[in-house]
């Protein structure tokens, strides 16, 4: 286990990391969530509470006490852009942080997702870490600009923070990941490859119908792995349903210590990669919130 760890479990949680790891991490899920509500605008977000239409009608009768106005709604909107901005480039990140994972909960009220569920989480914790906003920052680039950014950088990597928000945001991708795993071992379409075959061949055939594409698969890939027998497309799906569990039990521990992070890293990666060929517009977000976690474990950016 990566030395930091074990020092601040038995150390009576007193020990202090370097605090390059967490702002690395802050940047990327501030991406991540940019990401997010730009593919949201783009599907119509801005109007999801509008009086007249059916998202706003479900939420007024499910939540009639925490519908707002359409006006208050759209400064809301706004103002989560603002936030995600803040936290992306340092400003008050903390404040930041918190304003984003409360959107994102609210969020969940009229669009239920799991991949939301993390990124509000992740954000929460982050405006918890006092040293969220001690490297790469906006201060970064600017003192870059004048001195140079090996010198700046260097400068930053010898400030440390508490890492108990980091600490936190390690084991919820940890439970994440072996629950998932959890769920596809006991779902036999899953280790069979047939509900793979099935999403594979469901977004084919929708994709063209939608307001905006969900997948962009090669005519290969369709004629090999999307339309066909079920039988015989679900049975080339089931080693890739088999290497999504494997590597969902795997990857955890082995980000855990400095020898086998840079494999499991990569095989992380790897494994969200391909999540995101299948369903790249849902999932870019979600894939690289989940990697940039890997950031917080035994990377390189948490050694002493």
């Amino acid at each position: 286990m990566a030395s930091w760890i074990s020092d601040y479990l038995f150390g009576g949680l007193s020990s202090t990391v370097p605090s390059m790891a967490v702002s690395a991490f802050r940047v990327v899920l501030a991406v991540a969530v940019l990401a997010k509500f730009t593919a949201d605008h783009r599907n119509g977000a801005w109007t999801f509470l509008r009086v007249d239409g059916f998202v706003g009608h479900r939420h007024r009768r499910v939540h009639p006490k925490l519908t707002p106005s359409t006006a208050v709604y759209r400064v809301l909107y706004v103002g989560k852009f603002v936030a995600a901005g803040c936290l992306l480039l340092g400003v008050v990140p903390q404040i930041a942080g918190a304003a984003v994972a409360l959107w994102l909960f609210f969020e969940l009220t009229f669009d239920p997702e799991n991949h939301t569920s993390l990124l509000a989480t992740c954000a929460l914790l982050l405006s918890f870490s006092p040293g969220v906003d001690d490297c790469l920052t906006w201060r970064t680039v600017l003192d870059g600009m004048r001195e140079g950014f090996a010198v700046v950088i260097e400068r930053e990597q010898v400030s440390v923070t508490d890492p108990f928000a980091q600490l936190l945001i390690m084991i919820l991708v940890t439970q994440m990941y072996l629950a998932t795993a959890l769920r596809k071992i006991r779902s036999v379409d899953f280790r069979s490859g047939r509900l793979l075959h099935r999403v594979a061949e469901h977004l084919t055939l929708v994709s063209d119908e939608l307001p905006q594409r969900q997948s962009w698969f090669p005519q290969w890939f369709v004629r090999r792995f999307a339309l066909g027998d079920h039988d015989r497309l679900s049975a080339r799906w089931r080693r890739a349903a088999i290497a999504t569990i494997s590597l969902e039990i795997l990857v955890p521990p082995g980000l855990y210590f400095p020898s086998t992070w840079p494999y499991a890293a990569v095989a992380g990666l790897a494994m969200h990669l391909g999540f995101g060929f299948l369903l790249p517009a849902r999932l870019t977000s979600f894939g690289l919130a989940s990697v940039g976690t890997y950031l917080l474990f035994a990377s390189p950016l948490t050694a002493q």
